[in-house]
């Protein structure tokens, strides 16, 4: 299959430089020179205009939605996906002191994340061409008196089918972020509000594999990812240090170009 790899040209212009030199040295003594010289700010500014927009036009338009790992890895994998994609996300307010909840910028649980994206879409400007999705440490937390399940596997897994048929309904190119894992001593000596074990984490993650492999949806094997060498960077019950957010959105980086060329994905 042959490669396609989108560049953006950001080689130097010396004759535009050279132009600029000339013009300024030139002396502005008559109305006619003045003219000439705001012609030619205005060709050297639609010029440049028209540079920014080739360039923009060349990038992938990627959306992510995701848990509150992923708001932490977004600025570097922003940063490791440019030039090539023009990154966005679920927007609104980071609640730093408490990651926990589920609003906002974070993307929540699958209930939250199709719903979310169902109401999206009625934008009809809304059309990116990859749709980075994960769900699920909001959906295997567990009622600390009760033990329930905040989304049991059944509607995980509707909600994942319907997720998967909403972006094939859109043409956007689905790939599916698993969950991250859980050390259940620790998290939930650290967690008073509710639990979290990674047997459910592994659960979703055998349900998301079982969904997107029927469909033919990629999937970015976090979790395993993580889990050698996750103990050594938790910042607190299930959050990871700077140095994990980077490495994890490298890695999320490397397969989402991987995916693209193998896909040939490119702006229309």
């Amino acid at each position: 299959m042959r490669e396609r790899v989108l560049h953006c040209d950001m080689r130097p212009r010396p004759h535009i430089r050279y132009r600029q030199q000339i013009m300024w040295r030139k002396p502005v003594t008559t109305l006619r020179n003045v003219a000439y010289l705001m012609i030619s700010i205005v060709q050297l500014l639609s010029g440049a205009a028209s540079t920014a927009q080739n360039r923009s036009a060349n990038e992938i338009p990627l959306f992510l939605i995701g848990d509150s790992i992923s708001l932490q890895y977004t600025p570097y994998l922003k940063e490791d996906l440019a030039p090539r994609v023009a990154f966005s996300r679920k927007e609104g307010t980071v609640h730093a002191s408490n990651l926990d909840v589920p609003d906002d910028a974070n993307g929540g649980n699958s209930n939250m994340v199709l719903s979310y994206l169902e109401k999206r879409y009625k934008d009809k400007t809304f059309a990116p061409a990859i749709l980075l999705v994960n769900a699920g440490l909001h959906d295997v937390k567990r009622d600390v008196h009760t033990n329930q399940l905040a989304v049991p596997p059944e509607i995980y897994r509707r909600n994942l089918m319907r997720i998967a048929s909403l972006a094939l309904k859109h043409h956007a190119t689905l790939i599916w972020v698993n969950t991250t894992p859980v050390d259940d001593i620790r998290h939930n000596r650290l967690s008073h509000d509710f639990h979290r074990f990674d047997s459910d984490v592994r659960t979703c993650n055998l349900i998301a594999s079982a969904v997107f492999r029927a469909k033919a949806v990629p999937i970015i094997d976090l979790y395993e990812f993580t889990a050698k060498s996750a103990t050594t960077h938790y910042i607190d019950h299930v959050h990871y240090d700077d140095a994990m957010r980077a490495l994890q959105a490298a890695f999320i980086a490397g397969a989402v170009n991987a995916l693209a060329d193998a896909l040939q994905l490119h702006t229309k």
